[in-house]
Formats: C-alpha cells, sequence, structure tokens
C-alpha cells in the first residue's frame, strides 16, 4: 500500500450566469407589469408583442363604430316608421275620389280669412282662406256648387275663374287639391327610398367597421353643430 496520499480532487468553480439584459420597452417589444408565465421572460416578450395594448387611436376608432352603428340602428328604425306612414298616405292618397278637374266660375264669395305665415329668412306669406260658391259644366251638364273652401294668395273675385278637383261619380263633390295620383305614388315612392336607405345603411355598418366608423364620425359633427 502506498503511503502516498491522495489530493482531494479541486472543486471547480461553477460559472456564474450572466444576468439577461432586460428588453427596452417599446411598442413593438413591450413587457407587461404583471407575472412572467412559466415560459419565461423570453416567452413574455413574444406574447407582449403579439398582443400589443390598444392605442389611443384605436380606442377613439371603436367609440365611433359604436356611435355609428348606434345611429344607424336607430335611424333604420325611425327610417321604417316614417315609410310606414308614408306609404298609408299614399293609399289614401290613391282612394281619394277627387280623381277630374274642371275650371270653374266664381259665382259668390262667403267670406275671407287673411292668413300670415313668416319662413325661416323672415320673409311674411299672405294667404287668403275664403268660402265661395262656383258653377260648371261637365259632359254638357251645368252644375252650381256652394260652401267650397279654397286658399290663394289674393282674395278671389265674383265672376273669375279657379281650377278645382270633382268627383266624376258627383260633380257638386268638390275640392282644391292637388291630384290624388300624384300625391300618392310621390309619398309611396319617397317612403320607400327612406325605409331602403335606412334599413340598408344599418346593413352596411354591421357588416364594416369602416362604414361605421365614418357614421360615428359624422353623428358628431351633427352633434357638434347644434351646440
Amino acid at each position: 500500500m502506498s503511503s502516498e496520499q491522495q489530493a482531494p480532487p479541486t472543486a471547480q468553480a461553477s460559472p456564474q450566469a450572466s444576468p439577461q439584459a432586460s428588453p427596452q420597452a417599446s411598442p413593438e417589444n413591450r413587457i407587461y407589469k404583471s407575472t412572467v408565465p412559466q415560459g419565461g421572460i423570453n416567452d413574455y416578450i413574444v406574447r407582449a408583442r403579439d398582443d400589443p395594448q390598444p392605442s389611443a387611436v384605436s380606442s377613439i376608432a371603436d367609440g365611433a363604430a359604436v356611435v355609428g352603428r348606434w345611429s344607424a340602428y336607430s335611424g333604420a328604425v325611425v327610417g321604417v316608421i316614417i315609410m310606414i306612414v308614408l306609404l298609408i298616405i299614399g293609399y289614401t292618397s290613391l282612394k281619394d275620389t277627387h280623381t277630374a278637374s274642371a275650371s270653374m266660375e266664381i259665382i259668390k264669395v262667403t267670406g275671407c280669412n287673411q292668413q300670415s305665415t313668416a319662413d325661416g329668412q323672415g320673409n311674411v306669406n299672405v294667404n287668403y282662406a275664403c268660402t265661395i260658391s262656383v258653377q260648371f259644366t261637365v259632359a254638357h251638364k251645368n252644375y252650381i256648387a256652394h260652401g267650397i273652401s279654397v286658399t290663394s294668395p289674393s282674395p278671389p273675385t265674383t265672376g273669375s275663374s279657379i281650377t278645382l278637383r270633382y268627383n266624376p261619380s258627383n260633380p257638386v263633390d268638390i275640392k282644391q287639391e292637388a291630384s290624388p295620383k300624384t300625391v300618392g305614388w310621390t309619398m309611396i315612392g319617397i317612403g320607400i327610398g327612406v325605409g331602403v336607405l335606412s334599413v340598408g345603411w344599418a346593413v352596411v355598418v354591421s357588416k364594416s367597421k369602416g362604414a361605421a366608423e365614418f357614421g360615428g364620425a359624422m353623428t358628431a359633427v351633427s352633434a357638434l353643430h347644434r351646440i
């Protein structure tokens, strides 16, 4: 047995891990102040980069889109209501029996009331609401009608002519009004147009965020103009 003693093995110094440099915070590489996930800081940095916090501009755009959609949906409801009302008015006008017109001679003016209305520019419009009696000829037959209400810019005079509408089935049933067919189809057309446009715009903003943002911006501008 050797008398020489073996020297104990020298312990190797374990290298100290150099601290990992913390990445600079930037919009592209942001570290959130929360618990680091199990994957380590590198995994956390990747998650922060792939899921950035929303910017102020993005938040404003999202808010505008919400306002735009709300405005479009409420506008669609109002548009449908207006459409229904106009369709009813149009249908009622088409059922009006005063479909014929004739030039009639005024034989008596019972009385007139002056009516004054002002427009938005301060101009005053004066009309006269009068009750008259007329005579006219339809299909070689003479008719006289009394108590007809008319409105004109100047007082009607006896002996002058006026064009009024009457019921062909009862010629003495007379009114001063526009053509029922013209009024009826105009109201129906406008009603359908309002309904289609309002509902169509609501559908567009529900599918397009850009359109919703535009609608929200227009709503904001309109609100500012009313202030």
